[in-house]
């Protein structure tokens, strides 16, 4: 049902970023950027849109309400974020409007590429815990950047996969959803237990298993294990990464952000086996100078970012339990996974049936 009893979308120009709230939302939305492609923001739309139901309605245990306060530290994050974000996509298909990837196959392969550059984060870090650092300041996954969005997402899609074929597209995760509302839209809010139960409810199965491996647990996702419900399966290939205009990519998989009351911003690495890592550089190093520029904030060091090419060295001055360091960065490539999805050679008549109402996006 609709909890509201109307809503309102506020886009704003010259702006990043969004914000649900229980009956509307805040999204940044350029001019700019909207007179390119109109439509290129349906998806960040949808998805806040989403929360109205999940997470500000079926809200992790111990979340609270939206405040200004920053928002409080809770495990069941991979539903509230990664659920709204598989519906985000899913909805939009429902609706008959614009979509990034053309097929749902096509979607779910680039959300692999994106778990597999970084699985071995995703390996050492569960989803419950993953959950917890979501809105906190960067380094409590030490020195990777993960995302409980695309983490959710995964398992969401994943869930959704094993209910259809155990019920025969009797159910969905649609189902897992609307009980949830019923159950835990109250003042209390769900565990991670909870949707464990209400899954298994909803599809007649025991899932204990999956929540151990990876929710709770540290298992990488056996992807192909349940592609094999719909008669398909994945093919995995590395190469180095490229942009656009087919030219190799360097290795800037590197941010900063400003912390309060700081001078210099702080260094975020994606992963520790980056080029950045390797060189012996961390998540909360203080960057002081790049190439002897001064670096006061973190618009100076993606425009430092942005002048580095392959094979160019880069030397970083930073600070670290209060001294500076030296460290010389060499500038490389890396190499990407590339995922494609495709249909196992004997799959039954009952996959490809399962297959064919995934695909469509049905309810």
């Amino acid at each position: 049902r609709a909890p509201y009893r109307e809503y309102t979308y506020l886009l704003q120009d010259n702006a990043y970023g969004a914000l649900e709230h229980l009956n509307s939302l805040t999204l940044g939305a350029p001019s700019a950027e909207l007179a390119k492609d109109p439509t290129g923001l349906l998806e960040e739309i949808a998805h806040e849109y989403f929360h109205t139901w999940d997470l500000l309605r079926i809200r992790p245990a111990g979340a609270g309400d939206v405040t200004w306060r920053a928002p409080r530290p809770t495990s069941g994050l991979w539903v509230g974020e990664g659920f709204a974000m598989y519906y985000a996509d899913l909805l939009l298909r429902r609706a008959g409007l614009p979509v990034k990837d053309s097929t749902r196959t096509d979607h779910l392969a680039r959300l692999m590429e994106r778990y597999l550059a970084r699985e071995d984060g995703y390996t050492r870090y569960t989803a419950e815990q993953v959950s917890r650092a979501a809105n906190t300041a960067p380094g409590n996954l030490g020195d990777y950047l993960l995302s409980t969005h695309l983490q959710g997402e995964l398992l969401g899609a994943l869930l959704d996969l094993r209910i259809r074929a155990a019920t025969h597209e009797g159910r969905s995760l649609d189902d897992v959803m609307r009980r949830m509302m019923e159950d835990f839209s109250g003042a209390t809010g769900f565990t991670d237990r909870d949707v464990e139960t209400t899954a298994e409810a909803v599809c007649g199965c025991k899932l204990k298993a999956f929540f151990a491996a990876y929710v709770r647990g540290r298992k990488p996702i056996p992807f192909d294990q349940y592609l094999r419900l719909i008669g398909m399966h994945s093919e995995v290939s590395w190469a180095p990464a490229r942009n656009d205009s087919g030219a190799e990519r360097p290795d800037l998989r590197i941010m900063a952000w400003m912390p309060p009351e700081a001078k210099h911003p702080s260094l975020v690495l994606f992963t520790p086996e980056g080029i950045w890592g390797k060189a012996g550089l961390h998540t909360g190093d203080q960057v002081l100078r790049v190439d002897g520029a001064p670096i006061v904030d973190a618009a100076a060091f993606r425009a430092a970012l942005g002048r580095f090419a392959i094979g160019q060295p880069a030397q970083l001055a930073i600070e670290r339990d209060g001294k500076t360091i030296g460290i010389r960065v060499v500038i490389r490539g890396y190499d990407a996974p590339g995922v494609t999805i495709v249909p196992n050679a004997h799959s039954t008549a009952d996959q490809r049936a399962l297959r064919t109402a995934w695909l469509s996006g049905g309810q």
